[in-house]
């Protein structure tokens, strides 16, 4: 599981120590994963949640203004997607 935003990995690394985040975080600069994902509007990217399979396939997202303030929720989420690709 990784964390993808277009932030630097110094903003990462802060984010990460502030939240107590433990996965990985990518920087997508030029937002290609992310508008594949269906996750930019109007060249912003969106918060929230996205499960790919092992080709790419966008299994399951959703937009989650608030993520990171419910991690529980969020990882439940994440869980029954990946259960549904297995």
């Amino acid at each position: 599981m990784f964390a993808i935003s277009p932030d630097s990995p110094e903003a990462h690394k802060e984010l990460k120590e502030a939240l107590g985040i433990t996965y990985s975080f990518l920087s997508d600069p030029a937002l290609d994963v992310l508008e594949h994902t269906n996750m930019v509007d109007n060249n912003q990217p969106k918060r929230g949640v996205s499960v790919l399979d092992e080709n790419g396939s966008v299994i399951m997202n959703y937009e989650d203004d608030m993520f990171g303030m419910h991690m529980d929720e969020t990882e439940s989420n994440i869980i029954e997607a990946l259960e549904e690709i297995e």
